[in-house]
């Protein structure tokens, strides 16, 4: 079937999104993708995702009856079309996981080259599947859009020891550096990645900001805080090497032997260091600290209501400075869950304009269990203490405005 519509102004506009973990809100994980193609929905363009129903913060298959069953899976989701593809499994950041992003890489290729769509707009999560992708839209002639979602091979430098000095590290650098002067349009999701862009070869013409979120579709909290009560700490994402949660653990320690039994911090989703987590709370016979599965995106907002501040951490790193847009942020934001955090440069300098939170003096546990404890005494002095994190979203970064301007520069390609 051919997925294309014809716009007001004649032109035809479909679109392919290839993200190998893109996933509906009936399950845990990041949306950008699904709610990205809801917009295009919106304006007219007809949009189908091609990922695999594998999900990598469960290490299950979805859509399938069992991992042995290779066929394609083509399904309507919330609306929007998704054909999913089969990968090998895996169950932590190893080789197989490795095997997994390169088989995912080739099915892509594969689809692009057999693809109806006109654009073909792939995401880097890892940047495989982005390259079977551009090599495949280069062979049929189609405009193809680089979504820069994570940096590479930064990303992999920053929780991989002596990365750098790898045969691997080397070729994905190239590759990286092809994809940005290939790409006929390149969307970066902070400003801290144009100028890496720029660096391997990016056109500065060719790069737009896609950030935030879609305000209008979260709820506002009601902060029911007070002193009396337990404070509520919440993390809520992938638990993974990158997110850097043994600093978070670190901390509660630190925090509980210095007043008590006066917080908890609820760890929820899932990830190849969740074990490694769990094992590290236990031996710090921590009883601050309970960890809950991975929940489905359309309830992390009912979920967070029931919180008084969400928690960010990244690993110390250059790429994670400057070069991150993570979606937990704008989840507390949009809801009107106070911050705190221990990522430096500019999220540290977006929470602070924003009056959404805190974040630590540095990224050690020491940092963050002060900022922990000053946000304790804070919001037991004020519940609005903190409390422009939706108001800045709606104002400056509005991902529905931002998606109604990328939507014009990809109707320019056609």
């Amino acid at each position: 079937m051919i997925f294309s519509k014809i716009t007001g102004d004649g032109v035809e506009a479909s679109i392919l999104l290839v993200q190998q973990y893109a996933i509906p809100p009936s399950q845990p994980g990041g949306t950008r993708a699904f709610e990205f193609a809801k917009i295009l929905e919106e304006l007219g363009w007809r949009v189908r995702i091609f990922a695999s129903d594998f999900s990598h913060l469960e290490h299950l298959f979805y859509r399938r009856e069992s991992k042995d069953r290779r066929r394609r899976i083509n399904i309507v989701e919330d609306g929007i079309r998704f054909s999913y593809s089969w990968v090998p499994p895996y169950s932590e950041n190893s080789w197989r996981r490795i095997i997994s992003m390169m088989w995912f890489s080739v099915v892509a290729f594969r689809e692009v080259v057999l693809s109806p769509e006109e654009i073909i707009y792939a995401s880097s999560p890892h940047i495989f599947g982005v390259a079977g992708s551009c090599l495949a839209a280069k062979i049929r002639r189609k405009r193809f859009v680089f979504e820069v979602r994570d940096l590479w091979p930064e990303s992999y430098d920053a929780v991989v020891p002596g990365a750098s000095n790898s045969y691997l590290y080397k070729l994905i650098s190239r590759m990286a550096n092809w994809l940005y002067r290939s790409a006929d349009l390149i969307v970066i999701f902070t400003e801290g990645n144009r100028s890496s862009a720029i660096e391997r070869g990016a056109n500065p013409e060719f790069i737009q900001l896609l950030d935030g979120v879609d305000v209008k579709s979260y709820p506002i909290r009601d902060r029911r805080h007070s002193s009396t009560e337990i404070f509520k700490f919440v993390y809520i994402g992938s638990h993974g090497a990158a997110q850097g949660l043994n600093v978070v653990i670190d901390a509660c320690k630190i925090l509980e032997s210095e007043i008590g039994p006066k917080f908890r911090v609820e760890f929820i989703g899932n990830g190849a260091e969740k074990s490694k987590l769990r094992q590290q709370a236990d031996a710090l016979q921590l009883s601050c600290v309970t960890f809950t599965n991975a929940i489905p995106k359309d309830e992390v907002a009912r979920y967070l209501q029931e919180h008084d501040a969400g928690l960010l951490t990244l690993v110390h790193a250059q790429v994670f400075t400057d070069g991150t847009s993570p979606q937990k942020l704008y989840d507390y934001m949009a809801v009107g869950l106070p911050v705190v955090s221990n990522v430096q440069g500019g999220i540290k300098e977006l929470i602070h304009v924003a009056n959404a939170g805190l974040t630590s003096q540095d990224s050690t546990a020491d940092a963050l269990a002060k900022a922990m404890n000053q946000i304790m005494r804070d919001l037991a002095e004020s519940r609005n203490e903190f409390d422009g994190g939706r108001q800045y979203l709606e104002e400056h970064v509005n991902r529905r405005t931002m998606s109604c301007e990328l939507e014009l520069r990809l109707r320019s390609l056609i």
